[in-house]
């Protein structure tokens, strides 16, 4: 759930990001400790903080514990896929995500970094159509964050009511 400072128009969102190339995903962006700072928008000024998981975190009980207690502040998700031996997404990961997803927050600005498979297999789980789909190379990262931000600040960051 966006972080909302209305007296410093300050505006904090919550990426999860998941999947074999993470790391890729996370090394093309200009992160300072795990936070994007994006350029003032309506005279708000949007960050978003990056957690990223590997392919299968719910194995590593620390790794789990972690990303279960981000799922109710999540405000987007990227699902990566690496077509590597051993960094291809799981199946069984991508169902658990989507479960806990699921109970708080249907229907998440979704994108994924990686293969048109992962994408359907997403789809097919939460009916979610992921707002993005692209190769994971370090140059389609920013492609993903402008993609999910359009939806996420839409809903987060509103103009004042009209009195």
């Amino acid at each position: 759930m966006a972080k909302l400072d209305e007296g410093k128009h300050d505006v904090e969102l919550c990426l999860l990001v998941i999947g074999g190339a993470s790391d890729v995903f996370e090394q093309a962006l200009p992160l300072t400790d795990g936070v994007l700072m994006l350029k003032e928008l309506a005279s708000w000024r949007p960050s978003l903080r990056v957690h990223c998981f590997g392919r299968d975190p719910f194995s590593d009980a620390g790794e789990a514990k972690r990303l279960s207690a981000l799922f109710a502040e999540v405000d987007a998700l990227v699902l990566t896929d690496a077509p590597e031996k051993g960094r291809h997404y799981a199946s069984s990961v991508i169902e658990q995500v989507e479960r806990a997803i699921h109970l708080g927050k249907p229907g998440i600005p979704t994108a994924v970094f990686g293969g048109q498979a992962l994408a359907d297999e997403w789809v097919t789980l939460s009916s979610n159509k992921p707002l993005y789909v692209g190769e994971p190379i370090a140059d389609n990262a920013m492609q993903v964050v402008k993609a999910l931000l359009r939806a996420t600040l839409r809903t987060t960051v509103r103009p004042p009511p009209v009195t």
